[in-house]
């Protein structure tokens, strides 16, 4: 049955597009090249059918499978590829949109533990498949109503409070959680218009020394490689991306020259430029 008066709907002023929805159903084949770019958003996969195999930060290889939900570090940009027909649903969002969420969130903190990953995984439970339904019907229908999304968006913590333990929810969330820290937020915003460790600290009103002793204690890893692991990333996700050609490419990366650009891929990727193209193609 088609959804009544859609063009109401189309026009309320609350309707958001199919590019600006928060949960997003992808179907793909298999072998099909995927890149996960958040935008420095908060993203969750929920695999129901298939199997993808993602590489993350510092190179790990991930596999994500079906009956099970996986929550990305908005820091990185995830490649991969699709290793049979598959069906996911994706959530990305900048922050809860509830704030008796956002709240239940941070009484978390104290609960996320040492060691973190940069893809964490819970198993979905019946409860969840049901949620998950819903948001496919909705879907299905282009029922795109901002406050809908709102809702189902905050019945999702819900439901995770209700059948997971504080324990979990933290490790699953770390990434969420911590990022609401002012030092987390600023350190992502000054990080687009720097390149080292001094420049970033400098441009947090730090001297360096507190600003190492800080970003060590938010993010579990030191600035240098951090910053490293940003610019990885950027040049991966351009060089896949973008159509123009080294010379032209270059500049706009950073690098003097497309032989510079080329230099760098070799020592990080282990790969050229065409070979990092023709790899993601």
């Amino acid at each position: 049955m088609d959804i009544l008066y859609f063009n109401e709907h189309q026009q309320c002023r609350h309707y958001l597009s199919e590019v600006r929805s928060l949960f997003k159903v992808h179907e793909l084949p298999a072998h099909h090249r995927i890149i996960i770019d958040s935008k420095g958003l908060y993203a969750f996969v929920f695999m129901l059918k298939g199997e993808v195999e993602i590489n993350c930060c510092y190179d790990q290889t991930h596999r994500l499978t079906a009956g099970n939900m996986y929550s990305l570090n908005e820091q990185y940009t995830y490649t991969g590829i699709t290793l049979g027909d598959t069906e996911s649903i994706i959530l990305m969002f900048e922050n809860p949109h509830i704030r008796c969420d956002e709240f239940s969130l941070i009484k978390l903190r104290k609960y996320i533990p040492k060691e973190t990953h940069c893809i964490e995984k819970l198993p979905i439970l019946p409860q969840i498949t049901d949620y998950l339904n819903g948001m496919r019907f909705y879907i299905a229908h282009k029922m795109y109503c901002a406050h809908l999304q709102d809702i189902k968006q905050s019945e999702w913590f819900f439901l995770m409070r209700a059948f997971f333990t504080k324990e979990e929810n933290a490790q699953f969330f770390h990434s969420l959680i911590r990022g609401n820290n002012p030092f987390i937020i600023m350190v992502k915003q000054k990080s687009r218009e720097v390149k080292t460790v001094a420049e970033l600290a400098s441009a947090c009103n730090m001297t360096e020394r507190t600003f190492r002793r800080h970003f060590k204690q938010y993010f579990q890893i030191a600035p240098k490689q951090w910053l490293l692991e940003q610019n990885k990333q950027q040049v991966e996700l351009e060089l896949m991306k973008s159509e123009d050609g080294l010379k032209i490419l270059a500049p706009q990366l950073g690098f003097c020259s497309d032989t510079q650009l080329s230099n760098y891929c070799r020592r990080y990727f282990k790969k050229t430029p065409s070979e990092i193209r023709k790899a993601n193609s």
